[in-house]
């Protein structure tokens, strides 16, 4: 939900859910989420980590694959 907010800049979401097969006082559930920035700040870096570590396994591909060429 975090990253939905990250994505479209929002301060809270709503994370709703509902089955109808549950008796009717539980079969509908709501909480608001407020975007926590210190999250988003640990999400951010953990992505830019992701990537840096991906860009890496991608170059060892691709030399590899030129020497197989």
């Amino acid at each position: 939900m975090h990253a939905q907010m990250m994505c479209a800049d929002r301060k809270w979401c709503d994370f709703i859910s509902y089955d109808d097969r549950l008796p009717s006082d539980l079969a509908y559930f709501q909480k608001r989420i407020i975007r926590d920035d210190e999250l988003v700040i640990e999400i951010e870096s953990e992505i830019k980590s992701f990537l840096g570590e991906l860009e890496k396994e991608l170059e060892i591909i691709k030399h590899y694959a030129s020497e197989a060429a």
